[in-house]
């Protein structure tokens, strides 16, 4: 049985058994957005392929917009054991809310979400402090 890295923290690694079912359905999947048509989406789309993404939703869209269908289309097809990536957390969500909201939702379907350049924990604590203070 493969053991997979579940956690890291500063440079220790928590592993776990995954089964031949899981592995088969931990696909990675990425989400690239930029706000207008006059930007392009291929360095996150780069980014994300060579850090293991099978597929990479494009979207051009305003991260303010409420109804984003490639990150519609990208949650609905989620299933236990992916993972969702993204190049940076601005890219997935403009507000704390939104942010919270979308990992919620990725999290209730099994799923789980990484961001390429940011560091979780300092850019979520910085996040929220600023919608607090």
């Amino acid at each position: 049985m493969k053991k997979v890295v579940t956690r890291t923290i500063e440079g220790s690694e928590e592993t776990s058994p995954v089964t031949a079912s899981q592995q088969a359905a931990a696909i990675q999947y990425g989400y690239a957005r930029v706000s207008t048509d006059g930007q392009s989406v291929e360095a996150q789309v780069r980014q994300l392929t060579d850090a293991g993404c099978t597929k990479v939703f494009r979207e051009v869209a305003s991260g303010a917009l409420g109804d984003r269908a490639q990150l519609r289309r990208l949650l609905t097809q989620l299933e236990a054991g992916n993972v969702v990536l993204v190049t940076r957390l601005d890219r997935l969500a403009r507000s704390t809310r939104d942010l919270l909201n979308t990992l919620a939702t990725i999290t209730d379907r099994g799923a789980g979400f990484r961001s390429l350049g940011d560091n979780p924990a300092s850019e979520i604590c910085r996040t929220l402090s600023a919608e607090i203070f």
